[in-house]
């Protein structure tokens, strides 16, 4: 299956170029969430097992990988934060498109770092998980380093990817954690319930402020 996606990204890639566009277009190669719970991975000597459907860092953390010749610096890598709502501005950003009072401003973006630019990148990302499969839901804020779920439970991240020593009644990254308990008090609450495809009654948050770091 990853080599027949690779094979169709090869070929989309190949029509951009065969029409003289690539250097007009910008790729990115993106994922909803982590592989599923029963595939294990190798990564930097650790036995990485797939978080689809929850919140761990195996869970939500994807790739991101740009291509856009002529602009983007080839094979940079970078560490900062993303999530989803920074797509739509970036898009706006390069389309020369100036946004409206109507349009959603909680995401970042992210064109400067496509120049190879030093750019504004995040503080912080929000993740507010409401699904409909039976997974439990939830809410969590995070920097680069920490990550504090809504009941309180707060991990540092690069080093406990696993999320397997709680740090919330400790005084490491007390800081951080004051900083997003502000944060997530600002949102609302994300169900407590599981519920399946078949439930009614699916909240929206329509009063829900916009959030900028």
């Amino acid at each position: 299956m990853v080599e027949y996606m690779d094979k169709l990204v090869g070929r989309l890639e190949k029509k951009i170029k065969d029409l003289g566009l690539a250097e007009n277009t910008i790729i990115l190669f993106t994922a909803d969430n982590g592989t599923h719970t029963r595939i294990t991975s190798r990564w930097n000597g650790q036995d990485i097992t797939g978080g689809k459907g929850g919140m761990t860092d195996m869970g939500t953390h994807v790739p991101l990988i740009a291509s856009w010749p002529g602009t983007a610096p080839k094979g940079k890598i970078y560490n900062d934060l993303i999530d989803f709502t920074d797509f739509y501005t970036t898009f706006a950003e390069a389309a020369g498109v100036k946004m409206g009072d109507d349009d959603p401003v909680d995401g970042r973006s992210f064109l400067p770092r496509l120049c190879g630019k030093s750019g504004n990148p995040r503080d912080w990302v929000l993740c507010h998980y409401q699904p409909y499969w039976n997974k439990t839901p939830g809410q969590f804020a995070r920097t680069q380093q920490f990550k504090l779920y809504r009941d309180g439970r707060f991990y540092e991240v690069p080093n406990d990817l696993k999320e397997l020593n709680n740090l919330g009644n400790t005084d490491t990254g007390k800081n951080v954690r004051q900083q997003l308990q502000k944060l997530l008090k600002q949102c609302p609450l994300a169900p407590k319930e599981k519920a399946g495809s078949r439930v009614k009654e699916r909240p929206t948050y329509p009063k829900w402020i916009d959030l900028v770091d």
